[in-house]
């Protein structure tokens, strides 16, 4: 960046409040349509932003829609213990296993689906039977999704220092 008598030159005004907003707030990104020249090449910390507290929120909530939807099915009359059990590890654990679907399959599957055509998405919607499967192995996928919640600023750390 050039000072010309104390001022930025115009051209160099956005890489400036980028550089000065990513200082603020490392989740900051710019919109491509606006600065087409800056984050292109982030597209992993791009998927990594996704994973934030509204996320887990929004989780949470189709989790509990999940329990109250599966209720019904799992409850018996005669072995009810076991089944609300079942339920409460599977309402604790679906946000991480959602977490480590959609780091792996999701997100990217969604950033393509988004330039499809209209014909191409109607199939997309069938994405929905995913998540009853992801509620009932929960239980198994959930902890992989905590250890993944733990260590990656572990990574970012790592990664920021090498660079």
């Amino acid at each position: 960046m050039r000072l010309y008598g104390g001022q930025v030159k115009r051209k160099d005004r956005r890489k400036l409040v980028h550089q000065l907003d990513s200082l603020h707030n490392g989740d900051f990104e710019l919109s491509k349509e606006l600065y087409p020249h800056m984050g292109a090449d982030k597209k992993e910390q791009k998927t990594n932003s996704r994973v934030n507290r509204t996320y887990i929120v929004q989780a949470y909530a189709h989790s509990l829609i999940l329990t109250g939807l599966a209720s019904p099915i799992f409850y018996s009359a005669t072995d009810e213990d076991n089944n609300i059990t079942f339920l409460i590890i599977s309402l604790l654990f679906y946000p991480f296993a959602r977490i480590i679907y959609d780091s792996l399959i999701g997100f990217k599957l969604d950033d393509k689906m988004k330039k499809q055509s209209a014909t191409v998405q109607s199939i997309y919607r069938l994405r929905i039977l995913i998540h009853p499967f992801l509620y009932l192995f929960s239980f198994y996928i959930g902890p992989f999704g905590i250890l993944y919640l733990m260590l990656r600023p572990f990574f970012r750390f790592i990664k920021r220092s090498k660079s």
